[in-house]
């Protein structure tokens, strides 16, 4: 288990949800799975609250790139994955997004028409002209390296802002 934006998925979910039940149903209770629980839904919150606490409470012109839609990397599941509450939270606060997964993006569109339109169609239309990225799910594949370290920095219309993606991606990435 890795710090960050919470777990999803099929199993983990709804193995804890069930064990939790089982045990009320028993006449006991299992804290620490009902914190598990508590924790991992407020894993979601914790990475908007720090976009909100940089740049304020409404993200109305703001853009943020989310890097990985599915619940993992590697996979095309999106079944309680972070990623799609945290693009709601910040659409909701005003927030244009760009989305990208280079595994789950087809799935994504079928199964989220909501939130299809955000999805970008290169790696490098997720980070333009964004205000911050959010590493939801550590997907490190070439093109995502090129554009992020490099290569593609030199071609935004605004550089100054990479250096706003870094402070939020490792802050991301270790769950602080």
């Amino acid at each position: 288990i890795y710090a960050g934006t919470g777990y999803g998925g099929s199993c983990i979910p709804k193995d804890v949800q069930a064990l939790a039940r089982t045990a009320r149903e028993h006449g006991q209770s299992l804290r620490v799975l009902e914190a598990v629980e508590a924790v991992n839904n407020e894993q979601k919150h914790v990475i908007v609250n720090k976009i909100l606490a940089r740049y304020g409470q409404d993200l109305s012109g703001r853009r943020f790139a989310l890097w990985g839609l599915a619940f993992k990397p590697n996979t095309d599941d999106m079944r309680d994955a972070p990623a799609l509450d945290i693009a709601r939270m910040l659409i909701d606060r005003g927030a244009r997004i760009r989305v990208h997964d280079p595994v789950a993006a087809e799935r994504f569109t079928r199964e989220q028409p909501d939130l299809a339109p955000f999805l970008a169609a290169s790696v490098e239309e997720v980070f333009d002209d964004s205000d911050a990225v959010v590493l939801v799910v550590p997907l490190f594949d070439i093109a995502f390296f090129s554009v992020f370290v490099g290569l593609g920095v030199a071609k935004r219309a605004n550089p100054q802002s990479h250096k706003r993606w870094m402070v939020l991606a490792t802050v991301t990435l270790l769950g602080a």
